[in-house]
């Protein structure tokens, strides 16, 4: 479980008394956002979230297997996940 300081807790929760988070924004006022979905030419599903200064892409891929030979009753499912999350640098 996550520890909140004294400090950190009244902070918190002085914000919400006030409805103002720290950067200024109201509890429900949320960031803009953009996705692009199908950006990857090599996956079956993939897309790309921009979020403030964020960005992230994801694949998906999907393959049809063949069932083991001493179980040709079960069918297979392979899940893996890759995620990269890029940060863009402050430009000066």
């Amino acid at each position: 479980m996550l520890r909140v300081s004294a400090a950190e807790r009244q902070f918190i929760q002085g914000g919400v008394s006030h409805d103002c988070r720290a950067d200024g924004r109201t509890r429900l006022n949320t960031r803009s956002f953009t996705q692009r979905i199908g950006t990857l030419d090599a996956a079956n599903g993939s897309a790309v979230v921009r979020l403030a200064g964020t960005h992230v892409l994801v694949g998906i891929k999907a393959e049809i297997g063949e069932p083991a030979a001493t179980a040709p009753h079960l069918g297979i499912v392979q899940c893996s996940v890759e995620w990269y999350a890029c940060l863009r640098q402050p430009t000066n």
